[in-house]
């Protein structure tokens, strides 16, 4: 057979009659078990990606995760009928390096450029470049959240950002369902399309439900015109940004506060659930693969503050599910991150994902499959703060000297009243809610993930000082293809 298929090759032929005698050489070799040849999906029968992110949504105030209140019973419906992830970790407490981490499975300090702040869009690796390159239509509809200034807009073959007239009271999801809902109506396939809502960002400014606060309030949180200055809550108080004036955040007022969170997300899930009811009437979703995900969630006041300026899970914790054609309804446990959105779509895709991605594909589990155990990262960029988690156990890596940095007025902000210089440890079967910290008691787990968190710090500050070193050069090992 060697001599014949040697001769076969070595003849005088077309171009077309070679094509077609390689094939059969490879079919033959297949068939030998010499060979495996690998199913590729050609780009017509590809399915469109449409990856639509909840900004600030928690997990654990889904109905479908053990809330106790009825906020999401739509959303709750798409975890079902897909494979959802229980424990899906961001690596980010930011929306913008969230985003960027999402579209590049890098980690903020390996995907940021520190002297800018912004993403170094022309020199990332990104998923909606990839899938341009191979045949794909990407486009962003997003937030005021995500304005073009952070570069984001350079990866997409189109951006669009949610225009509103007030970045308190926009609302973003419906604002943009209508233009969604054409594009994906009118627009030849494939495509992939990043939808960014933010209507919990503005969640304190919006009424409150009954059915999530059923009490008389007249607190000053009651009068919708008083602006407040969210990052700037010193001992538990929050201060006005009309007058200066600090106010204390009462019990009833976190109640209250938590009831405008729910009802905000109830609202929005009583919108998805009308979009989707409108586009599954068009045949183009039967060949369309959703994820739903957060870029991160929200401290409720659980850490001293409103807002999401740390890395506990009340932040990193967001939800996570794939549901379409071929995907089939069931609940990971295993901790997963979504760095490992872009290697799954591409692996969905059967498109070969760049060597240096942080994330991994979990197609596996998808297909019903074990999944091995890892540690999941998230970052407190720039300060320099990193955790760790493995199974139930978390390790928070603290930095003692984040207050002498020079990062920026943006980030400065987020460091006011940050009082936590001391690592930190949690059992998160116990204490979901990182209220017991137990960096004092005896633990072998404790130390190995002190170490991992401290070789992952070192790795970082690595990436974070080559990219304040290149000043936006682009670095090649990160291009495509």
């Amino acid at each position: 057979m060697a001599s014949w298929l040697f001769a076969r090759l070595h003849r005088p032929v077309s171009k077309v009659t070679l094509a077609v005698q390689l094939g059969a050489v490879l079919v033959l070799l297949a068939l030998a078990g010499l060979v495996t040849i690998k199913p590729e999906l050609s780009p017509a029968r590809r399915p469109n990606i449409v990856l639509i992110t909840i900004d600030l949504l928690r997990t654990d105030h889904l109905s479908f995760y053990g809330y106790s209140k009825p906020t999401t019973p739509f959303l709750d419906s798409l975890l079902a009928k897909g494979t959802s992830f229980k424990q899906a970790i961001t690596p980010s407490y930011l929306t913008w390096l969230a985003d960027t981490s999402i579209l590049s499975s890098q980690y903020p300090s390996q995907a940021v450029f520190y002297d800018s702040i912004y993403p170094p869009a022309k020199a990332l690796a990104t998923l909606p470049r990839i899938l341009s390159y191979e045949g794909y239509r990407s486009s962003a509809y997003v937030s005021e959240f995500l304005p073009e200034e952070h570069s984001l807009n350079q990866i997409f073959d189109q951006y669009h950002v949610t225009s509103q007239a007030s970045t308190l009271y926009g609302d973003n999801l419906n604002l943009s369902s209508g233009e969604v809902e054409n594009y994906l109506a009118s627009s030849k396939t494939p495509y992939f399309l990043l939808w960014n809502i933010a209507n919990l960002h503005t969640t304190y400014y919006r009424d409150v439900s009954p059915k999530f606060f059923d009490k008389p309030y007249q607190g000053p949180f009651a009068d919708k015109k008083i602006i407040w200055e969210w990052v700037d809550q010193p001992g538990g108080k929050v201060k006005r940004v009309d007058t200066g004036q600090y106010v204390t955040i009462t019990e009833e007022d976190r109640e209250y506060l938590i009831g405008t969170y729910d009802s905000e997300l109830n609202r929005i899930d009583q919108s998805l659930k009308e979009f989707f009811a409108r586009i599954e009437k068009n045949p183009i979703y039967r060949n369309t693969v959703f994820i739903l995900t957060s870029e991160h969630g929200e401290d409720l006041k659980e850490h001293g503050f409103f807002y999401h300026r740390d890395i506990y899970n009340v932040v990193t914790r967001i939800p996570l599910v794939f549901f379409g054609p071929g995907i089939t309804s069931r609940q990971i446990s295993d901790p997963v991150s979504s760095l490992d959105i872009m290697p799954t779509i591409l692996g969905l895709l059967s498109i070969a994902a760049p060597q240096n991605i942080e994330g991994m594909d979990l197609g596996p589990a998808l297909r019903g499959e074990e999944m091995p155990a890892r540690e999941i990262y998230s970052e407190r960029f720039p300060f320099n703060e990193y955790s760790v988690q493995s199974g139930r156990w978390k390790y928070i890596l603290r930095n003692p000297d984040k207050l002498n940095g020079n990062y920026g007025q943006t980030f400065n902000n987020l460091l006011i009243g940050d009082t936590k210089f001391r690592d930190e440890f949690y059992d998160l079967e116990t204490d979901p809610l990182e209220q017991k910290n137990l960096i004092d008691e005896a633990s072998a787990i404790k130390e190995e993930l002190k170490l991992k968190a401290a070789l992952f710090r070192t790795r970082m500050r690595s990436a974070f000082d080559l990219n304040a070193a290149s000043s936006r050069t682009p670095q090649k090992y990160l291009t495509y293809p």
